[in-house]
């Protein structure tokens, strides 16, 4: 009773302080809280904000200023309606909320740094390169009817020239052969390479204007195209010596029969690199209680390269492209050739 007894007369106190300072008959209870409690009732001017906060806020609203007045020059080659398309084929939200499209054009990018190929994996690439084939092809026609260009037919594969000759690129496998160091292999094996697939492509550009507008015409043209596109990735690693060391392994006794066409070797070579000879390739790794001595190495020697992902199983369906195609250019011997 004595607590409550000074509480109240505490709070009478209170009242009439108020009252004799302000000479009011009544208080209010926003006053009274006040009175009270003195420093729970900060003004918002009152209030600190982080430097950090302010200046993130700064360049947000810099940004949307820049936004609504230009573009960066890197994104003006890309139409609105450019980015909505590739968005919308990517199955992503065209605009997100409070994005402008500045910002929408950059998630774009990073989206297609993250997966180039994005959905396009499930669907038939092939096809595809006859689609193109067949809009080249009208393209050609319509630049040929309004004067445009006239050296080259509609159905002509594009060919990178190689400086090399046949007898050259021979001499190129000798040095294969004793070379130990892995710059001047992935040089070697590039040459090759390219030798390989600029000779296919000139053969298909000899064709007649018949055989190239035939449907069997197209599919070969197709081919080349398809073969050149799963190509690209082992070419652009071999340019920058970035290859893995056991796939150049892997492409020397390739390359080296195949150029001295003994081509049942060079594809015993293929399977090899292709699918391994390890007894189970597909993941087992131990198949009792105990583990082989030197297990590991076994299984990285004998690996399955093909089964290593998509970008690998295709360079490596090319290169059997290629070896088919050689074989047919440089015939040999019947007990030396694949049927």
């Amino acid at each position: 009773m004595d607590i409550l007894k000074q509480e109240l007369a505490r709070k009478r106190k209170l009242v009439e302080d108020i009252r004799n300072t302000k000479g009011k008959k009544y208080v209010l209870s926003s006053e009274l809280e006040e009175n009270t409690h003195p420093s729970s009732t900060v003004k918002p001017t009152q209030i600190k904000i982080p430097e950090s906060i302010q200046e993130n806020n700064t360049i947000n609203e810099n940004l949307q200023n820049n936004s609504s007045t230009s573009l960066p020059p890197s994104l003006h080659t890309i139409p609105r309606c450019e980015v909505i398309r590739r968005l919308r084929e990517r199955s992503e939200p065209i605009l997100l909320f409070g994005e402008t499209q500045v910002e929408s054009m950059e998630r774009l990018k990073q989206l297609e740094m993250k997966s180039p190929e994005g959905l396009s994996g499930l669907q038939n690439d092939f096809l595809k390169a006859i689609e193109r084939l067949d809009k080249e092809y009208i393209e050609s026609l319509v630049t040929h009817d309004t004067g445009g260009m006239q050296g080259s037919h509609g159905s002509d594969v594009s060919v990178t020239s190689s400086d090399l000759t046949y007898s050259e690129v021979k001499s190129l496998t000798k040095q294969l052969k004793t070379h130990k160091e892995a710059a001047t292999d992935t040089n070697i094996i590039l040459n090759i390479l390219q030798f390989l697939i600029s000779s296919w492509g000139f053969d298909l550009n000899d064709r007649s204007s018949d055989v190239k507008d035939s449907y069997e015409g197209k599919n070969k043209s197709a081919i080349y195209n398809q073969t050149i596109s799963y190509m690209q990735p082992l070419l652009r690693s071999l340019k920058k010596k970035s290859i893995s060391s056991d796939i150049l392994t892997a492409l020397k006794p390739i390359l080296i029969s195949l150029m001295q066409q003994e081509y049942i070797q060079a594809n015993d070579a293929y399977l090899d690199m292709a699918i391994g000879n390890a007894a189970w390739p597909i993941g087992v790794t131990m198949v009792g209680i105990h583990a082989r001595t030197g297990r590991e190495k076994i299984f990285a020697n004998n690996v399955a390269h093909v089964l290593n992902d998509e970008t690998q199983r295709k360079y490596i369906q090319g290169l059997k492209r290629l070896m088919s195609y050689c074989q047919i250019k440089y015939p040999t011997e019947i007990p030396k050739s694949v049927e």
